[in-house]
């Protein structure tokens, strides 16, 4: 985000600048050399800062540098604050595509090619130009940056070591994040967020503060809010982004919060209606089984029944044999009478 110029604390941060005299003098009379932004820093932080590890070793001395000229050449303030707001801009631009150091490269050459057209045009004038057109030249020289996977964009952009202040991200909407077939995104919008999220500021359809846009985290929705000119700075939103492989940006996903909880809603009816249906079924199985238990309970008795009714299956039968042997018992009883008298 381009910052506001002039800072009101600019004396203060002058004061803390080694040299700060002279170093003014170099820059309102376009002497400045883009190679010593870092001076503009306190001393606690300039010798890092002239190693321009970071975009923020130069955009905020860049801001300095241009409320000074603001601050001194008062008669064309308009102008300098106009092209400084435009630059800072057409920077994070490149900074987004490319790889840093390349365009810090493009920034060196770029500043001195503009500081080179105002001490040309003198001091009584400053084109209006100035800062605000990119030279399309030194854009051809820059590379692309490499396409890095989901993994590596996950690491980078959630680094602790230097802390991010702009990413680009890629707002994503949906209506019901629990449908049954998986969720499905129906719109679509490329959005820079600089230090703060501000609903205001993301574009359509998600500008529209009447719909209540919230973020989803996961199954819920995350519990900050950017409505009514409330920031969600930019730490808080790095731990919502997802990543999909092949994916150029990080996705933001968001819903309208009643579509959040009518579809949340829709969900716990769903898991009661298989709540239930799985217990109807529980009770299925349980009743069958008893069928099947008490049906083998009852055929494990079928042999014992069986064989009684084998052992009495004729009884008048059984009687008369039972007689005959008995008439039989006696007829031998006789014999064995006669044949002992006899002798």
């Amino acid at each position: 985000m381009a910052p506001e110029l002039p800072p009101a604390d600019l004396q203060l941060v002058l004061s803390k600048i080694k040299n700060s005299e002279s170093l003014i003098v170099s820059i309102i009379t376009y002497q400045f050399p883009a190679r010593d932004l870092y001076k503009l820093c306190p001393p606690d932080v300039s010798e890092e800062a002239s190693l321009y590890k970071t975009p923020s070793s130069v955009l905020i001395p860049l801001e300095v540098y241009f409320a000074i000229l603001s601050e001194y050449l008062g008669s064309f303030s308009q102008f300098i604050i106009k092209g400084a707001l435009a630059y800072f801009k057409h920077l994070q631009d490149l900074i987004d595509e490319y790889e840093w150091s390349r365009v810090f490269e493009y920034h060196c050459a770029y500043f001195d090619q503009q500081v080179d057209k105002l001490r040309s045009a003198g001091p009584l004038h400053y084109p209006i130009e100035i800062w605000v057109t990119p030279d399309y030249q030194l854009m051809g020289q820059l590379d692309p940056t490499p396409e890095l996977d989901a993994s590596a964009q996950l690491k980078i952009i959630r680094s602790t070591e230097n802390p991010i202040q702009v990413i680009t991200v890629m707002l994503r909407g949906t209506f019901d994040p629990f449908a049954d077939d998986g969720i499905k995104y129906y719109c679509y919008a490329k959005h820079k967020i600089s230090k703060s999220l501000l609903w205001l500021h993301v574009p359509h359809p998600f500008n529209n503060v009447s719909f209540n846009w919230k973020i989803l985290n996961g199954d819920c929705l995350h519990g900050g809010t950017t409505n009514n000119g409330t920031e969600l700075p930019i730490s808080e939103v790095i731990p919502l982004l997802t990543f999909e492989p092949g994916g150029k940006y990080p996705f933001l996903t968001l819903i309208m919060s009643d579509h959040f909880y009518t579809s949340r809603e829709m969900l716990y009816g769903r898991k009661r209606e298989k709540a239930y249906r799985e217990e109807m079924n529980r009770q299925a199985e349980a009743r069958a089984q008893w069928k099947a238990e008490r049906n083998a309970y009852f055929k494990s008795l079928l042999p014992r029944v069986l064989g009684i009714f084998r052992i009495n299956r004729n009884p008048l039968s059984s009687a008369k044999s039972t007689a005959e042997s008995s008439l039989y018992k006696c007829d031998s009883t006789d014999k064995n009478s006669k044949e002992v008298s006899c002798v």
